[in-house]
């Protein structure tokens, strides 16, 4: 890691943590802009640490970023003004697509096999369960919350087909983060169709930004030696 980056980095998770405290102290205005601040943190982030003949792969990372914003942004408000949910949705599976898309490194065919094929068809039954769990809680955003968690799943596989691919950090590193995003997505649908806990915040901004930061962390570090 670039060390003039550092800096960056404990900003994102001191805005992060920043968040938590602004929700549950309900600081709107301080809520707004610790939420605000994380993904052009990590974009600025990214782009200190890039290689700059990589230019084509960063496009694609900052426009996964951006529309993390704006699924930020939308979702923050979307307890007062359910409509903002829509967009919010919108945001996150634009940057699921770019995440598949990034981490798709090598056809279909070569890894639905043996070990890789079982864990993929548990992610898969893992996404069966929880959308069943929400079904009917869902009324006229069951088509939708059912394309976000299909591509959702294919994201977790994606990161997961990386495996062999890519050097072993940059694997590691993608395929938490990928789990991650899962875990806090799964807490932000219970939350909104099923039922809100007091510590459910934790359960979906922790796991978020940590997940974030993976994914960007071992997108750099990645050594893309396809076979």
């Amino acid at each position: 890691m670039n060390k003039k980056a550092l800096p960056i980095i404990l900003i994102y998770f001191i805005s992060g943590i920043a968040e938590l405290f602004f929700f549950y102290g309900g600081v709107k205005p301080g809520l707004c802009i610790s939420q605000g601040l994380l993904m052009p943190l990590l974009c600025i982030y990214y782009l200190r640490n890039s290689s700059p003949w990589k230019m084509y792969g960063d496009k694609w990372v900052i426009i996964a970023l951006v529309a993390s914003w704006l699924g930020d942004i939308t979702l923050m408000f979307s307890p007062e003004k359910p409509a903002m949910m829509i967009p919010g949705l919108i945001g996150f599976l634009l940057t699921q697509v770019v995440y598949i898309k990034i981490f798709y490194l090598v056809p279909y065919r070569k890894w639905m096999k043996g070990s890789s094929l079982l864990i993929s068809l548990l992610f898969i039954t893992y996404g069966i369960l929880v959308y069943a769990m929400l079904f009917r809680s869902l009324n006229i955003l069951r088509l939708p919350v059912l394309i976000y968690t299909a591509t959702l799943i294919a994201m977790l596989i994606t990161a997961f087909g990386r495996k062999g691919r890519v050097g072993r950090d940059s694997f590691i590193l993608v395929l938490a983060g990928a789990v991650l995003f899962v875990v806090s997505d799964s807490f932000i649908a219970m939350t909104l169709f099923v039922k809100r806990f007091w510590f459910s915040e934790l359960c979906i901004g922790i796991p978020y930004f940590t997940a974030q930061y993976l994914i960007i962390r071992g997108l750099l570090s990645e050594n893309r030696d396809i076979k």
